[in-house]
């Protein structure tokens, strides 16, 4: 809920970008959860975050979305996961 404090809204002009905030037992981390626009937009957008998410304590940014991202972002982000989803059916 981005009102409730528990997400962030980063708006630029023709992109957009939402994070939380996760505290692991030992680290405090920035998850990008929702991004789109333009990818140079999305980037300076990035660079924000990154120094608002330092400011608060964060050791780590994460980011979740479609394998794509990680070629794309392959010069400076790593990618460490895969996240799967299906749908289920009433029955």
């Amino acid at each position: 809920m981005i009102n409730g404090k528990e997400a962030q809204f980063w708006p630029a002009q023709n992109s957009v970008m939402v994070t939380e905030v996760i505290r692991y037992p030992a680290l405090l981390s920035c998850r990008i959860w929702l991004a789109g626009g333009e990818y140079v937009e999305l980037r300076e957008i990035e660079k924000q975050v990154i120094e608002w998410a330092r400011g608060i304590g964060c050791t780590r940014m994460e980011l979740s979305g479609r394998r794509g991202w990680a070629r794309k972002l392959a010069e400076d982000w790593n990618e460490v996961g895969v996240i799967m989803a299906k749908g289920i059916k009433n029955e």
